[in-house]
């Protein structure tokens, strides 16, 4: 089994994920979507042997009955269940430490996030020194 440094490295990746994007979040557990982005920002969905599909019915599996989210037990049963299929050829230990490794010390990624664009362009309709006053309305009279 891994040593007891690679669970802590585990359980910290654990929980950057289970907060992911979740400002209420305890890190304790952690809902489908940021499972299914640990899945995907740690490469454990190859689109051969894992995909999305497997990985959203593997945490419906481990979950309980009525609950939400899953907790770090049920994470590492998740694993269990994911690792023998991402690694084929390995025995089911060989399997999980490999997937051990793909996940110690990830944390999310925030690739495709909009970032603020800064050209010149932008600059030139933003600056609000360059802003004028319009002439003022007058009514009623005549010219």
């Amino acid at each position: 089994m891994a040593e007891s440094t690679d669970l802590e490295q585990l359980m910290n990746s654990f929980k950057k994920f289970a907060i992911h994007g979740d400002t209420k979040a305890t890190g304790k557990e952690m809902n489908g979507k940021n499972w299914a982005k640990l899945c995907k920002d740690c490469k454990i969905i190859d689109g051969k042997n894992v995909t999305g599909t497997d990985v959203d019915i593997v945490f419906t599996k481990v979950k309980a009955k009525t609950s939400r989210v899953i907790t770090y037990e049920e994470f590492q049963r998740a694993l269990e269940e994911l690792a023998p299929k991402r690694f084929k050829g390995q025995s089911k230990e060989e399997a999980l430490t490999s997937v051990y490794k793909l996940i110690e010390g990830k944390e999310p990624t925030n690739v495709g996030v909009t970032k603020i664009a800064k050209t010149a362009a932008v600059d030139r309709l933003t600056d609000t020194t360059k802003y004028t006053a319009p002439p003022p309305l007058t009514f009623g009279t005549k010219p």
